[in-house]
């Protein structure tokens, strides 16, 4: 043997790994199909593994309890949307202050309801109809 041989055979760059191991592939290789297999194979035992019962699941048999109070306020109600096609009366004067409107006051509004606004059957306002009214009276 030669001596470039006999370094090259007790280097440990190019020694090669214990029967029974893989080697690692060369830098920049992809894997191969075995080495994409296996850790295939992996992935499916993580997700079939059983899950651990949740807290949830084990408080069930626990006795109910009173909610408690707290000394913070609670949040306030969500606000409810506004449908353009059934407004109040107090959602309607609220949208013309939004915009701007001459015509933003609660007692205005009601007197062109008097004067034959037109009003939903539920007595809502629909935003379209009273705006057509409000342009065609100029």
């Amino acid at each position: 043997m030669s001596a470039t041989k006999r370094q090259r055979a007790g280097s440990p760059s190019t020694s090669s790994p214990p029967r029974g191991e893989p080697s690692a592939p060369p830098r920049g290789a992809s894997p191969t199909r075995r080495e994409r297999r296996a850790s295939s194979d992996q992935g499916r035992a993580h997700r079939d593994r059983a899950r651990p019962p949740t807290a949830s699941r084990a408080h069930d048999d626990a006795a109910p309890q009173a909610p408690t109070q707290t000394s913070e306020p609670s949040e306030p109600a969500p606000v409810a949307r506004v449908s353009p096609a059934a407004l109040r009366i107090e959602d309607l004067v609220r949208l013309l202050r939004a915009v701007g409107s001459a015509r933003a006051e609660e007692h205005l509004v009601r007197a062109d309801l008097d004067a034959g606004a037109p009003v939903n059957a539920d007595g809502t306002i629909n935003l379209m109809h009273y705006a057509a009214w409000q342009e065609r009276l100029g």
